[in-house]
């Protein structure tokens, strides 16, 4: 911070303010005081009486004082302006309109849809699904055919084929349970017939070596 006591040309009190980026100036009017340099000191040195008085006078003409550093406004300006985020301009919402069927796609899926969907069971036919029906139809958006399959025939509920393979599924589980079963219980008579014979050979070893072997 560079403020100092200076005499005008009329011998005025005043004080000079320089901006610790540019060096400007600027000079107020200011009361003077004086105090002694030291002990060995005898000449008085001029000072400022009031300096808060000075900082006020040039803030009321856009000078700023932060953190013990003087600035004009011009660089109080460039330092805010460094300071401040740049702000973030609105997204503008992209909404593009959702596309809707026209009447004629709209009868081209129930007629598809009345052939392909089995309202009774609640599933398609066959191998059809919603995507079949839009393929087959050409143009039309997949979500079209859900949406008016759930509002006029029923929910995605599978198709004929689906149920057939989960059927057939179900059947080999059952069989595969079966016939491991039969195979764990053929296994563990394998086990114990082969654990008899080696036993008993073991014990018939034991009986012709002698007493010793069969004790042991």
């Amino acid at each position: 911070m560079t403020i100092e006591p200076i005499k005008g040309f009329r011998n005025e009190e005043q004080a000079l303010c320089k901006c610790d980026d540019c060096c400007a100036e600027i000079t107020v009017s200011a009361a003077h005081g004086t105090n002694k340099g030291g002990r060995s000191d005898w000449k008085k040195h001029l000072v400022l009486s009031k300096p808060g008085q000075v900082i006020e006078k040039i803030q009321s003409e856009g000078w700023a004082m932060v953190k013990n550093k003087l600035r004009c406004p011009k660089c109080e300006a460039a330092r805010k302006s460094q300071n401040v985020k740049p702000e973030v301009a609105p997204m503008k919402a992209n909404i593009t309109a959702l596309r809707k069927p026209t009447p004629a796609q709209k009868r081209q899926i129930v007629e598809m849809l009345m052939v392909s969907y089995d309202t009774d069971k609640g599933r398609y036919r066959g191998h059809d699904t919603d995507k079949t029906v839009a393929d087959a139809i050409g143009g039309v958006m997949l979500g079209w055919v859900s949406e008016i399959r759930e509002d006029m025939f029923g929910p995605a509920g599978g198709n004929d084929e689906m149920e057939k393979l989960t059927a057939d599924m179900n059947l080999w589980m059952q069989e595969f349970n079966t016939d491991f079963e039969a195979y764990q219980k053929r296994m563990n008579e394998r086990f114990e017939k082969k654990s008899a014979e080696y036993l008993k050979r073991i014990e018939a070893i034991k009986k012709a070596v002698g007493p010793k072997a069969a004790s042991a």
